[in-house]
């Protein structure tokens, strides 16, 4: 995940706000009216 926030709110050791990345995956919605495959193994560039 690209800042922590949503997956880890607070750094488990020290109990303060978690601001970094992490290796947490994290889903991905595309809505609309046609299909879109994304890549497996994607990055947020593929989607940004």
């Amino acid at each position: 995940a690209d800042h922590g926030n949503c997956e880890r709110m607070r750094d488990l050791l020290t109990g303060e706000p978690h601001t970094y990345h992490t290796t947490q995956p994290v889903a991905c919605f595309v809505l609309g009216d046609g299909y879109y495959a994304l890549r497996p193994r994607g990055i947020l560039a593929d989607v940004a």
